[in-house]
């Protein structure tokens, strides 16, 4: 906006259905974000601000494992540069809409009633050796308490090949955890990555209290994971994953206890989850992927394989794009009578101008859902400078 540290930031989008004429409500659209920015600068008269960021308007805010908010507020933000990281924010809830799911604009009465919600965060960053903090969150939806959960995460480098993170989410309404994670991840040889996880989650507790869908609760569940990507070349690298989940039936609650009797009661079940992908650089600019997974629930499960490809042309003293798709899922158990789904993808990116390019293409296919689905699209993108800058970054305690 012309000042040092003030900006204004914007995402809107519309959507008019050119097909449906008798319907009265086919357009629809939102407003992503709209907020103004002030980021205090390192030099100048205002120096001893610097690390501060104050934030007003319609805006994201993430801040810690509880919070991912699209809000209506304020948000304030401070990293000192030792370190230390503090962080506050409240507002009304806005509901962001989906624009595959329109719904009609008059019809939208998310915002309506006692609704707000409002967090913090305490930390300490200090990239490349030692993050981590605390963080809150409170939402209120039509005047009733729809969530309350309090958060800590870690993340350690202690050793150049030896990364180590964690994060938990408790429940302060339930009194039990909503999730938890941890992994170690080791660099044994060089291009060789390794990792080992465990994940815990009560998926009954990220639907809020307030909404009807909570009294349907699901099964949680426990699971070990180790994955490793090995590049073999600059253009050649492969992963693979293996997990086993344990699912926890729905009414034991999820403490030690409780589980080693859902084991002696035969009410847990559990389910491998594993994959492999291939990604192969064979230009500069293009890229093949294949990769194949099979995820197991307590029901039923998925074989899918997958191969894509993005492939650059160059014509006219210009980079066009052309990208192919190919996915193909086979289930153990049928769903309404079938277990396969097929969808092919083609798509085709061609520069108009330097700042202006177009992008056209769709897929179609199969699925047990849907005896035959389609879709085609065409995107214009217009790309033009902008001021940027104000940006904080920081490491091992230092704001560079």
């Amino acid at each position: 906006l012309g000042l040092d540290g003030l900006s204004i930031n914007a995402s809107l989008w519309g959507m008019v259905d050119a097909l449906d004429t008798q319907d009265t409500s086919r357009a629809t659209g939102d407003i992503n974000a709209l907020y103004i920015t002030y980021r205090a600068p390192a030099e100048g008269t205002l120096s001893m601000l610097s690390g501060l960021e104050i934030t007003a308007g319609r805006q994201f805010v993430t801040l810690g494992p509880t919070v991912l908010e699209q809000v209506d507020g304020g948000k304030a933000h401070y990293l000192h540069s030792s370190g230390l990281e503090v962080g506050v924010f409240g507002g009304v809830p806005t509901g962001m809409r989906i624009m595959y799911n329109p719904w009609p604009v008059e019809g939208d009465l998310y915002s309506r009633g006692n609704n707000w919600v409002l967090g913090g965060r305490l930390g300490y960053v200090d990239l490349g050796l030692l993050s981590g903090g605390v963080s809150y969150v409170h939402r209120v939806f039509t005047g009733a308490v729809a969530d309350s959960d309090i958060g800590a995460d870690l993340s350690l480098s202690p050793l150049s090949w030896l990364d180590v993170s964690g994060a938990a989410t408790l429940s302060l309404e339930a009194l039990r955890l909503k999730e938890a994670r941890g992994t170690v991840a080791v660099r044994p040889l060089r291009g060789l990555d390794v990792s080992a996880g465990y994940r815990f989650s009560s998926p009954d507790l990220w639907i809020p209290r307030t909404s009807i869908f909570a009294v349907f609760s699901q099964e949680s569940f426990h699971e070990g994971s180790i994955e490793a990507r090995y590049r073999l070349s600059r253009t050649l690298s492969l992963e693979g994953a293996y997990g086993r989940r344990m699912y926890l039936a729905a009414g034991h609650d999820e403490d030690s206890a409780s589980a080693a009797a859902s084991v002696e009661d035969g009410n847990i079940t559990g389910g491998n989850r594993a994959s492999l992908r291939g990604t192969w650089r064979f230009v500069p600019g293009g890229r093949g992927v294949l990769s194949l997974e099979r995820v197991e629930s307590s029901d039923n499960a998925a074989n899918r394989a997958r191969v894509a490809a993005a492939v650059p042309l160059h014509l006219f003293g210009r980079q066009f794009h052309l990208v192919a798709d190919l996915d193909l899922m086979v289930l153990d158990e049928t769903i309404r009578d079938s277990r396969f789904s097929l969808v092919v993808g083609g798509y085709f990116r061609a520069p108009i101008l330097d700042s202006l390019t177009v992008l056209a293409g769709g897929s179609g296919g199969f699925t047990p859902l849907l005896d035959s689905m389609g879709t085609f699209m065409v995107r214009l993108t217009w790309e033009f400078d902008a001021f940027t800058g104000g940006g904080v970054a920081v490491k091992r305690g230092r704001m560079m």
